[in-house]
């Protein structure tokens, strides 16, 4: 399967675009939520003049924002792993009980995982978010606009996280309501 995280930009919209089922919404959701952090990190990396405990405290948080970057760069592929999974498990047979079974068992573990993934970038755009609004009063204050879109990127991809994992989940309440008939 293609590293989406690994791609170039261009390759990656061209993917995006395209009539592949991935990547899809959540691994956009994933990207524009790293590219929020990114942000918050450059302007971290362009913070000067501080001193002692402001420091380390600014130190400390720039180590949990690559954290929080690493794990959202990675969400990238692992969303769209995770929806190929249902896409592949969405094409099986169900004309009978054993069908259906084997159907149903991978439709689940496919969108747990799903959920899982939009859950994890969830809480990391939270995570970065909180680190944002601690650390901004002490950011380079010619990085305010950059601030501004780190902001809004980030709370698209809480928003659109959220709104994944809860489709996610209700899918799969509805599948197994229905037995695997839908």
């Amino acid at each position: 399967m293609t590293k989406f995280h690994e791609l170039r930009i261009d390759d990656y919209l061209k993917n995006l675009a395209s009539r592949n089922p991935v990547p899809g919404g959540g691994s956009a959701a994933a990207l524009s939520g790293a590219m929020g952090v990114a942000l918050i990190l450059k302007a971290l990396v362009f913070t000067s003049g501080s001193r002692g405990q402001e420091k380390q405290s600014l130190l400390l948080y720039g180590r949990k924002l690559n954290v929080c970057l690493s794990r959202l760069i990675k969400a990238v592929s692992d969303d769209s792993a995770a929806y190929l999974e249902v896409s592949r498990a969405m094409k099986l047979p169900r004309n009978n009980r054993r069908q259906r079974d084997t159907r149903i068992r991978r439709l689940s573990r496919a969108l747990r995982l799903c959920a899982s993934v939009s859950r994890r970038v969830e809480l990391s755009v939270g995570e970065a978010a909180g680190i944002c609004d601690k650390i901004k009063s002490s950011l380079n204050k010619n990085f305010t606009s950059d601030i501004f879109a780190a902001r809004k990127l980030l709370k698209s991809s809480a928003d659109s996280s959220r709104r994944f994992y809860d489709e996610n989940i209700n899918y799969l309440r509805r599948l197994l309501r229905n037995n695997g008939n839908k």
